[in-house]
């Protein structure tokens, strides 16, 4: 911005002073500040890279597909695919193009093992720039898919002639084809295995000419400080009432001395009507770009010297200038310092494995370091990690971004597991270690945590800290005018929502508050919000980073529709650390009573008693039921005498439930109930009563309205046999979820005893049980 531009403001805000006297004066110091009136990271682009999703491993030297799309007010003229700081491909709109709406996809082939950040950068005829979300991914010789075709061998081919034809080694032949000789001929007509070479890797960047020399500020030239909120204000009316186009790209180039712990960014301002400048930086802390600084508006032919202090990393950057008309963001630039430097990293895992001694599915754990708060492992609701190999669970993906403060020298840890086999829930024991540098084992009663601690600066996931309040009413919607009250007021907010509604966008849009944490001394400044997708069962993924506190929704592009659409959770941050799920709010609880209680009338085996024999009699009745009540169990009796009768009787008792009410995706779901009495006897010895239900069934048929002389099912869970609690709390979760999504048919459960077969003794276990109800905790859609 020029001075006289400068000027031209000032001038305009004195007469509005002069003018409307104290009344003006006392608006102007009531103007927000400049992150409320511009908001940082807000810009007229919608710009989405969906894949590959964020955390993703992704194989090494070989192709992933990266596809992104980008919504603009103007027509959007290329897509940029950066990866790690550095420009890889454009992908241009056709010659002509008016469409405001523009997708594009890459084939990236890594070529280097470890973290990668995938950036898109959109590209409109205004001469603006957008950028999407960041997209960390690690690519692995383990996710590496070995492509291959057949081959239909001719005469006087070998393994060396067909590896030179097809532009691989012979070892790799060998490697997919252990039936044929390493040398020799193969047999004409054989058909065999041939590799497909893997593209060429797409990580050489595009040539760029170098940047120009950065001349050396003068000395005592005052830093770039902040722009005044009163001139953003005053030169946001002046857009308002005669027009201003959006501020030209800036330039940004940085240096990072031998020695120092910061990094110089200097910034080449070639717009003439920009109000200011927000500079962004990504590090290793967390996968999002955070807006650092805001600089005021710059006259003058120098660059804008600003310096960033920060400690040993990678870091990558960009400079965005502001006006009210819209943003326009730099190229991302890179530095990094690899001298140890700034303050001591804490202790952290470099690696991480559980191995269980039972034989389970998948696990999830709960971590508390330093008795801090308790962190899933993995993030999420109804997410866990599957094994690497039998009885193995990799974990080391989720032992980052838990910063201690102050960095000690050991750490206390608690670590408890679980796992689910099938249906059944199976608990693995918990352990507390304090622990410092080197190999690691944590035991606990059935799993074995190994790692190894090293000094780094993360662990351990985001932090769940209380002391940031989660984001509340959550929800979804296709209305424009929601998206515009969640976005701070801007000229050009009603074109996007618009734009975007037209287009099939829908709108994710919550509210929030620094007061809604609940130990008090809540955090005020937050960073912004993580936007969060999960399909019921899988693993949450980051989609949308939205900077700063004051724009409340995330404009999410339409897909084609799944067959169960996925939910979505928003989490306030600071820095590495996160505030608690919005869903934990947005969950309602209900309890549904059962609809129809039933007892099989039971099913009775008798054999034939001979006439004129003394056999011993057996007294035995079944306790009468009242209304919601079942049996469950058995009655064996025998008499060993020749020709005496031999009597088996058996119950089974089901409950069923509306869930009809229900929409939404179930987050819990727990079946609770209460045995009233019950008898049970070995023989003459009657020993304390027990729970006589040990098997939880899912119901085959429908015998709700036509009941059947037994009732079928499919096993579920196994119920506790012990001394009576007389209340009992089943966790039914994967059952629920089933029949609300419609997956499988509302049969109700079953419950069956702990004896159906047909023994010489006499015995008794018979249980009545009363009392139903279903905890359904649920997302509401």
């Amino acid at each position: 911005m020029t001075t006289t531009q400068k000027r031209t403001l000032g001038c305009l805000a004195l007469a509005v002073i002069v003018l409307f006297g104290g009344g003006a004066l006392a608006l102007m110091l009531l103007v927000p500040a400049v992150e409320e009136q511009i908001p940082p990271g807000v810009s007229t682009f919608i710009v989405t890279l969906s894949t590959p999703s964020n955390a993703a491993q992704v194989p090494l030297n070989q192709f992933t597909t990266v596809t992104a799309e980008a919504l603009g007010v103007k027509p959007i003229t290329a897509l940029e695919l950066w990866i790690d700081g550095t420009p890889s491909e454009t992908k241009n709109a056709p010659a002509g193009s008016s469409l405001n709406q523009f997708a594009a996809s890459w084939n990236w082939t890594p070529a280097n093992e470890g973290e990668h950040t995938l950036v898109v950068r959109a590209l409109d005829a205004n001469k603006g720039v957008g950028m999407s979300n960041v997209v960390l991914v690690t690519a692995s010789k383990d996710a590496n898919v070995v492509p291959s075709a057949g081959y239909q061998t001719t005469p006087g081919d070998t393994v060396a002639s067909v590896a030179q034809t097809a532009k691989v080694t012979p070892q790799q032949i060998v490697d997919l084809n252990p039936q044929i000789s390493p040398s020799g001929t193969i047999t004409p007509g054989q058909v065999i295995t041939i590799p497909i070479p893997p593209p060429p890797t797409t990580e050489t960047p595009t040539p760029e000419p170098p940047p120009s020399p950065v001349p050396p500020s003068d000395p005592g030239d005052p830093g770039q400080g902040p722009p005044s909120k009163q001139g953003i204000w005053i030169g946001s009316l002046w857009g308002q009432l005669f027009g201003v186009d959006s501020p030209e790209t800036p330039g940004l180039t940085t240096s990072a001395g031998m020695g120092k712990c910061s990094i110089d960014l200097y910034i080449d301002d070639k717009s003439k009507n920009e109000s200011g400048f927000y500079i962004y930086r990504l590090d290793n802390k967390t996968p999002t770009f955070k807006h650092i600084a805001t600089l005021d508006a710059h006259s003058g032919p120098k660059p804008i010297h600003y310096i960033d202090p920060v400690s040993t990393g990678k870091y990558q950057y960009y400079v965005a200038a502001f006006n009210s008309a819209g943003v326009s963001a730099s190229k991302i630039v890179k530095a990094a310092i690899i001298e140890p430097c700034g303050a001591p990293p804490g202790l952290g895992f470099s690696k991480g494995t559980v191995t269980v001694k039972q034989s389970v599915d998948k696990i999830y754990c709960y971590l508390s370091v330093d008795n801090g708060p308790w962190t899933r492992i993995p993030p999420g609701i109804n997410t866990f990690i599957a094994p690497t190999k039998p009885g193995e669970f990799d974990v080391s993906k989720y032992l980052k971004s838990l910063t201690p403060a102050p960095p000690p020298d050991k750490l206390t840890l608690h670590l408890e597991c679980w796992g689910w086999k099938g249906n059944t829930l199976i608990y693995l024991g918990e352990a507390t270690e304090t622990i410092n540098q080197g190999t690691v084992q944590i035991i606990g009663k059935d799993f074995i945590f190994a790692g190894y601690l090293a000094s780094q600066l993360q662990l351990f996931g985001t932090i769940s800290d209380p002391h940031i309040a989660r984001p509340t009413n959550v929800k979804t919607t296709l209305d424009p005018n929601e998206c515009v009250s969640h976005f701070p007021s801007g000229p050009w907010v009603k074109l996007k929502c618009a734009t975007a509604a037209s287009s099939g966008y829908q709108f994710l849009t919550w509210d929030w508050s620094p007061a809604g944490c609940s130990p008090g001394n809540c955090v005020k400044d937050i960073d912004g919000y993580h936007v969060y997708m999960y399909y019921l069962g899988n693993q949450p993924t980051l989609i949308d980073t939205v900077t700063g506190s004051s724009t409340k929704t995330a404009i999410i592009p339409p897909k084609s529709a799944p067959m169960f659409p996925p939910f979505f959770f928003v989490r306030a941050f600071k820095g590495a650390a996160e505030s608690a799920d919005s869903n934990e709010a947005q969950s309602k609880t209900i309890l549904v009573k059962e609809t129809l209680p039933l007892t099989s009338g039971g099913w009775k085996f008798e054999s034939d008693k001979q006439p004129g024999l003394a056999c011993i009699t057996y007294p035995y009745a079944p306790p009468t039921l009242s209304s919601g009540q079942i049996l469950v169990g058995y009655f064996h009796h025998y008499d060993p005498s020749p020709g005496c009768k031999k009597v088996d009787y058996y119950y089974r008792g089901a409950v069923w439930f509306d869930l009809s009410k229900i929409k939404g995706g179930v987050v819990d779901a727990h079946l609770q109930y209460r045995q009233a009495s019950g008898k049970y006897s070995q023989g003459s010895q009657t020993w304390l009563p027990i729970s006589c239900a040990n098997k939880l069934l899912r119901g085959k048929e429908n015998w709700m309205n036509n009941p059947p002389a037994a009732l079928l099912g499919d096993d579920y869970l196994n119920l506790p046999g012990q001394i009576l609690p007389t209340t009992f709390d089943i966790d039914v979760t994967g059952a629920v979820k089933q029949w609300v999504w419609g997956s499988k048919p509302n049969n109700g459960f079953i419950f069956r005893g702990v004896d159906e077969t047909f023994p010489e003794t006499n015995n008794e276990c018979t249980s009545v049980y009363t009392d139903f109800a279903l905890k359904v905790t649920y997302q509401p859609k």
